[in-house]
């Protein structure tokens, strides 16, 4: 089954176990070219965020549908939560293994957070993937309200 074949089938059935395959990797949109059912053309985007860090931060309605369906689906519905994240965070980690990518935090309740990542590439950003946490990552803070 080609990976494509796969996060088609994941689609179309939701309680299939999540991948443990190149499809769960944050590029591999581009190797499986996932089509759209609805009425937005894959390449449009879900938003646009500005972030405190001076950057803008991007996300298609294909990879949206992705991070929703098979890599964080409790995310379904909650663009406007990871837009927020990214525009209003209550801190900015970088990543410890990337410094090109940063995890933006906002505090959804105490002790829950929403937490974006995002990869910043020749001056622009995009969403690697966005998730509900408990804890704060380790990582350099390099930003905080």
């Amino acid at each position: 089954m080609t990976t494509f074949q796969f996060c088609q089938a994941r689609l179309d059935a939701p309680d299939m176990p999540a991948p443990r395959t190149e499809a769960s990797h944050p590029l591999a949109i581009q190797k499986y070219n996932m089509p759209m059912t609805d009425e937005h053309p894959a390449h449009e985007n879900v938003f646009v965020a500005y972030t405190p860090l001076g950057f803008s931060v991007r996300v298609s309605h294909s990879y949206w549908k992705i991070i929703t369906s098979i890599k964080h689906p409790v995310m379904a519905g909650r663009d406007l939560d990871v837009k927020k994240a990214l525009e209003q965070p209550d801190e900015i980690r970088s990543s410890q293994k990337d410094p090109t990518v940063y995890l933006f935090y906002i505090l959804e309740r105490k002790g829950r957070w929403i937490c974006a990542v995002a990869k910043k590439l020749n001056g622009e950003g995009f969403l690697i993937t966005a998730y509900p946490t408990e804890a704060i990552k380790e990582g350099r803070q390099i930003w905080t309200r």
